[in-house]
């Protein structure tokens, strides 16, 4: 990349597409998060430890 005037031009290049590819990851990790918190409260309500003892066979 020295054919466009800036000295250390591949540095920069290499610097700004390690931050881009980190804010994507922010940016997708914050979207999942968002689009999952509808169903955390669905699964931390979800309780196990007190399942009915009924009998299959009764119905």
């Amino acid at each position: 990349m020295f054919d466009c005037g800036v000295k250390y031009a591949d540095e920069v290049h290499e610097k700004a597409k390690a931050k881009l590819s980190l804010y994507r990851q922010t940016l997708v990790r914050c979207y999942i998060m968002i689009k999952s918190s509808a169903f955390s409260s669905l699964i931390d309500s979800a309780n196990y430890e007190y399942i009915p003892d009924d009998d299959v066979s009764d119905y």
